[in-house]
């Protein structure tokens, strides 16, 4: 079997847990260098790649952010607020390129071209790295632990529209731990040019918890001690 369908066939499997879904994470810190944010306790809350909910306690404010759809918005005690339009479009472009979106959407695709780039390096690790190609001519580099097939790396390019300048983005996923017999990553750090951008320890994840509608909803005041309603 040609080694890049080996890689895409376990890649998912070991990752996502053969079709389960995105999982609702508490993560413990998040450290942004760029963003403008306070380094603080974050705690998020996702129900797939179209909705996510996180809000982060900082030594200034309490704030969540709440990205459903397409739609971005900023909730403090005064109510919801749009989020800028870049941070909108930032976010909306990392969800396109996302992990989850890759495995579980760019590599059913008919129109995605798959090419195995043989031996690479992802950070120090030694790696097998794969290129899609989508009908846009939008490309993404994954980058496969050897031993075990998961993903560690991610790297993917746009050019800015106002200056036409290339970006390069890149994410790494570390300390893999087994949850619910579903290898998860515990780590991250995502990469803007070069530079660290964020970094974000998870403390604990869980698969296939009941997530309260009204924690989606802009205008719904969520009350995150109120047990979920059983549908």
């Amino acid at each position: 079997m040609n080694y890049l369908i080996l890689i895409l066939l376990l890649a998912p499997l070991a990752f996502s847990g053969a079709g389960k879904p995105v999982p609702r994470w508490q993560a413990g810190a998040e450290t942004p260098t760029q963003s403008g944010t306070a380094p603080g306790a974050v705690n998020g809350n996702v129900a797939g790649n179209d909705a996510n909910a996180r809000k982060a306690r900082t030594k200034q404010r309490d704030v969540a952010y709440l990205y459903t759809g397409n739609n971005g918005y900023e909730l403090t005690y005064k109510g919801p607020h749009s989020v800028e339009k870049k941070e909108l479009e930032d976010y909306l472009r990392r969800r396109k390129f996302s992990l989850e979106t890759l495995l579980r959407v760019w590599t059913k695709d008919a129109g995605v071209a798959l090419f195995y780039d043989g031996n690479a390096l992802a950070g120090n690790l030694p790696a097998q790295q794969i290129t899609l190609i989508n009908a846009k001519d939008e490309s993404v580099s994954l980058f496969f632990d050897i031993e075990t097939h998961l993903p560690i790396k991610k790297t993917f390019t746009w050019r800015d529209p106002v200056d036409k300048e290339k970006n390069v983005e890149e994410e790494i996923f570390d300390n893999y731990r087994l949850v619910q017999g579903v290898m998860t990553a515990y780590g991250f750090t995502r990469y803007f040019n070069g530079d660290m951008q964020t970094q974000r320890f998870v403390n604990s994840a869980r698969y296939n918890q009941p997530l309260d509608e009204s924690m989606f909803d802009p205008n719904a005041r969520y009350d995150p001690n109120k047990a979920p309603s059983k549908h």
